[in-house]
């Protein structure tokens, strides 16, 4: 018994984790990029590449390719996430900052290396985004 209240003194139980906030599926729906978020916890499939296992995070949708989270970070109540490519790449670091509870902000950190196509190029996606969450 002792042991047990030992336990929960110096290991206490967290129902939510630090970027419990942030988890949720998001969508810019002036880029038709769709982010979908579990910062705390590796519980996303990247589609088709099941061998990759679940990360923590990833961003998809009219961009070229599938970025996923590599890292994060909470600075002053943002997120800083690192995302790489599906090749591996490039990398990006983005500041997410949340304004209210359906709001998600996305601005690149040191230019944007996301890309989309467009008649046939590729182009950079905005430096900044505003995501609506969906769930």
């Amino acid at each position: 018994m002792s042991l047990l209240v030992l336990c929960c003194c110096f290991f206490p139980l967290r129902a939510e984790g630090r970027f419990a906030a942030f988890k949720g599926l998001y969508y810019c729906q002036s880029e038709k990029v769709y982010l979908t978020l579990d910062l705390d916890s590796a519980s996303v499939q990247v589609p088709g590449m099941d061998f990759l296992g679940k990360v923590r995070g990833l961003l998809h949708g009219n961009i070229y390719g599938v970025w996923m989270v590599t890292g994060a970070q909470l600075q002053h109540g943002k997120v800083v996430v690192r995302f790489s490519n599906d090749s591996g790449a490039d990398s990006q670091s983005v500041e997410l900052a949340l304004k209210g509870d359906s709001l998600l902000q996305y601005k690149a950190i040191n230019g944007n290396e996301i890309k989309r196509v467009e008649h046939r190029k590729l182009v950079k996606v905005p430096g900044k985004m505003d995501f609506m969450r969906l769930r």
